[in-house]
């Protein structure tokens, strides 16, 4: 036979009523008979329970039935009622006031404790709990318990036992709580750092713009020919980068200026280099064959091979710029795991600082960036990149591409 479980909730005067809410178990029938094995082991995993008072607590345990998107209880209620889920999920929640939407706090599934808190210490509940599923409960009352001979002693017991758990997940609790307040933290922390490289990536397009159209205009005799200029224009990027750098915090080991991987690095840059300079040197060459070269072919002097160095260095500060702070950065703040967008949008943004020798070396800068890049993310060290741009620079330099 079917009987309707009582629920005790609170009413104005204080004093207890059972609830018109319907839940159904099977009459006379305790969780014990019922084959209550959550309960059980709920019990079990209780610190300082004794077999005495587990078989007390099971025997006077009754099972109740609760439909999906059943409320088992509101908060506020007045109910010390002890619930462990045999079968379903329960959600715990905080009900919508206003304009505050419903917040989900948990949900909790079988050989699980709910309501253990109002067990404890007899105050309203402070939380909602819903059957996100069918569920079947056992429900333990604190007064079928004290009904028992030496009911007093094995309800203190269990409450003690249930004390030891509260705490423990009221620490758990804690420690989501400090873990959550640290990622907000953090995310804050780069949100202030995005806009910062916002403002950057802003400054350094508007150098760029303020160069081509100085150039482009011919306000200042410029020879962007001359080492004087390149080393001029790269002095200029490098002051908004490297105060970026000390503002965001930015180790320069994440930047690629790390000896970690650098023998791997300056071994696949020296035969990437190897390689890139003849295809430079054979483009040059069918470009030139052809009368519609870009830039103008220069010849090799002794003077210019002591000038190699000093363009190695200026390489290394551009890859500095352009591999290990805008791509490291548009991989950061974009969250790219794989590098693959970040990296286009780097050699993006490096290209548009060569406008000024032309849209073909604004192409070839872009492609070669690519593959700047694409090194770079392999070893995430500057060395090799950095050679590699040096060997191919010069090479197009002085086969006329740029």
């Amino acid at each position: 036979m079917l009987s309707t479980a009582r629920r005790k909730i609170a009413i104005p005067d204080g004093t207890l009523k059972v609830s018109d809410q319907t839940v159904l178990f099977q009459d006379g029938a305790s969780s014990a008979e019922t084959g209550g094995t959550e309960l059980g082991k709920a019990l079990h995993s209780l610190t300082g329970l004794t077999e005495e008072t587990w078989s007390t607590i099971t025997h006077t345990a009754r099972q109740v039935n609760f439909t999906s998107g059943q409320v088992i209880f509101d908060e506020g209620d007045v109910s010390d009622l002890l619930y462990v889920i045999e079968q379903g999920t329960v959600l715990v929640f905080r009900p919508a006031t206003g304009a505050q939407a419903e917040y989900r706090v948990a949900e909790i599934g079988p050989g699980q404790t709910l309501g253990e808190m109002a067990m404890i210490d007899g105050a309203p509940r402070s939380l909602s709990a819903r059957a996100e599923t069918d569920c079947r409960l056992s429900v333990v009352d604190p007064d079928d318990v004290r009904a028992l001979p030496d009911g007093d002693r094995r309800l203190a017991e269990l409450k003690g036992s249930l004390s030891t758990t509260v705490v423990r997940r009221m620490r758990e609790s804690n420690d989501r709580y400090v873990q959550a307040l640290e990622s907000d933290l953090r995310r804050a922390r780069e949100q202030q750092q995005f806009g910062r490289f916002f403002i950057y990536i802003l400054a350094m397009m508007t150098i760029g713009t303020v160069v081509n159209d100085v150039i482009a205009r011919q306000i200042v005799e410029i020879d962007i020919y001359t080492v004087s200029f390149a080393w001029q224009y790269l002095a200029i990027l490098l002051v908004p980068s490297f105060a970026i750098i000390h503002h965001m915090g930015i180790p320069f080991r994440e930047l690629g200026v790390t000896t970690s991987g650098i023998r791997r690095s300056l071994t696949e840059g020296a035969v990437m280099s190897l390689i890139g300079l003849a295809l430079v040197l054979g483009l040059g060459a069918s470009l030139r064959a052809m009368d519609i070269l870009p830039g103008r072919p220069m010849t090799i002097t002794l003077a210019d091979l002591t000038g190699i160095i000093p363009y190695v260095v200026h390489s290394f500060l551009q890859e500095l710029v352009g591999r290990g702070l805008l791509l490291s950065s548009f991989r950061r703040f974009l969250n790219d795991s794989r590098g693959i967008f970040s990296n286009v949008l780097a050699a993006g943004g490096f290209a548009m600082f060569h406008l000024h020798f032309g849209f073909a070396a604004v192409g070839l800068t872009f492609v070669s960036s690519i593959v700047f890049g694409a090194i770079y993310l392999r070893h995430r060290n500057l060395a090799g990149v950095s050679l590699l741009h040096a060997v191919l620079g010069v090479g197009a330099f002085y086969a006329g591409l740029m």
